[in-house]
């Protein structure tokens, strides 16, 4: 299975909004208490565990779709294998929502994703709130959250983390019926 979290380089985008799916990754890493390497072949850093792939593309976000490619095409994989992890601006902080195939609604990261691989493919959405009005949609998501917004979006990490059985087994459906509610 591959687990790619989305997100912008971290050098100068590392606490956005936008960068959830990284968050969640190195989450899990450490954790697991593994290592990212650079992978130059795929343009992102790589962890291997267990025989799944865990992937951070080194691009911005709406070209992660190369990187996704590359390394499927590589080891490969099927779209069922892929499992992509995101920030979602449709629920509050800390919500999570488990959904397989479908549109982009409006995310560039998965819009580019989709148009590499298609579009079936299972996704896990890490709410990140919505701004408020007048807010412009990328100075939000390229913002910081608030303390309390973050808070919210680390603690369902960590019980996502929790989860990384689940999620690796591919028990999607008890997935979903566990956090799509």
């Amino acid at each position: 299975m591959l687990i790619v979290g989305l997100g912008n380089p971290p050098e100068s985008y590392g606490k956005m909004r936008h960068n959830a799916g990284f968050w969640m990754l190195d989450e899990w890493m450490r954790r697991l208490g593994g290592n990212w390497q650079f992978e130059k072949k795929f343009e992102a850093f790589v962890a291997k565990w267990d025989g799944h792939y865990f992937l951070k593309s080194i691009n911005f976000m709406n070209q992660s779709g190369q990187s996704i490619q590359k390394i499927m095409t590589f080891y490969k994989l099927s779209m069922s294998e892929l499992v992509v992890v995101y920030d979602e601006m449709s629920f509050s902080p800390g919500v999570i929502h488990f959904k397989q195939g479908g549109g982009s609604a409006g995310h560039n990261g998965v819009k580019n994703i989709i148009s590499h691989m298609g579009e079936n493919f299972m996704r896990i959405r890490i709410g990140i709130g919505r701004p408020k009005d007048g807010c412009d949609i990328s100075s939000y998501v390229l913002s910081a959250p608030q303390s309390a917004e973050k808070t919210a979006i680390d603690r369902a990490i960590q019980l996502l983390v929790d989860d990384a059985p689940m999620i690796l087994s591919g028990d999607f459906i008890k997935l979903m019926n566990k956090w799509n509610q």
